[in-house]
């Protein structure tokens, strides 16, 4: 199918979740908690632009009710990409990070930046350990949704 029966885009155009665990942290003392995570989001920032993916913003959300808890325990940090989005959850008490990075593959393929881009995050991190786990394609369209081998082990959910 061309591109003017997906309204300009390609039938095979896609979005991609990847999870990766970053076991055994090491990085500098605290970057994971409290008064320094403004300090890691800017250096994971960095670390994700420099594999060439573009970011237009970033927040922090810490674990925790109390103050003493917020900075104590963990958060999730949030990058806001060009193409979609990213975040790390950090939980200092045992030295991991996981990193849910979900991109897209519409207009241009991304998926060369991703190995650069935990390779970058990993040395951030002084990771001691990294485990990824197998992408998830999410197709854009549901005709080639349909049609892909990964997805038809799943059942529709029944119409609202």
């Amino acid at each position: 199918m061309g591109n003017t029966a997906y309204g300009g885009l390609t039938e095979n155009a896609h979005s991609v979740v990847v999870l990766v665990n970053f076991f055994d942290c090491q990085c500098e003392e605290n970057l994971l908690r409290g008064d320094r995570r403004e300090e890691l989001l800017g250096k994971l920032r960095k670390a994700v632009e420099k594999s060439g993916f573009g970011v237009l913003d970033g927040d922090i959300q810490p674990f925790g009710k109390t103050m003493k808890e917020r900075n104590e325990h963990g958060a999730t940090l949030n990058l806001i990409l060009e193409d979609s989005g990213v975040s790390f959850d950090c939980y200092p008490e045992v030295g991991t990070v996981q990193m849910n990075l979900h991109y897209c593959n519409i207009t241009k393929n991304n998926d060369e930046k991703v190995q650069d881009c935990i390779a970058k995050i990993a040395h951030v991190l002084d990771a001691g350990e990294i485990v990824c786990h197998p992408p998830i394609v999410m197709h854009i369209h549901r005709e080639a949704s349909y049609k892909a081998e990964s997805e038809k082990k799943y059942t529709q959910l029944p119409n609202r």
